[in-house]
């Protein structure tokens, strides 16, 4: 493969770590909020479906960037190309 297509993948592999990157933290801060935000006055069913709503996004958010960081690191250490690097690269 020619370095200049070796560069564009791992480019556009770097653009995906960064932008789950960013859900992760927006969804980790949406769930810290979620959590400060629950006075215990609340009712139960009411601030728990919140907590689970907030923390299973938060959880959803760092599977997709664990993900994104492992293919890369493959792709980057190991040459291993993304299956899908025609369909979404």
């Amino acid at each position: 493969m020619p370095d200049d297509e070796k560069a564009d993948i791992a480019r556009k592999l770097i653009e995906e770590v960064l932008k789950a990157q960013r859900r992760q933290r927006r969804a980790s801060r949406r769930f810290a909020e979620v959590i400060r935000g629950t006075p215990s006055g609340l009712p139960y069913s009411d601030g728990a479906f919140r907590i689970k709503q907030a923390g299973q996004e938060a959880r959803l958010a760092f599977q997709l960037y664990s993900r994104a960081l492992e293919r890369y690191s493959e792709f980057i250490r190991h040459g291993v190309m993304p299956k899908d690097h025609k369909k979404r690269l």
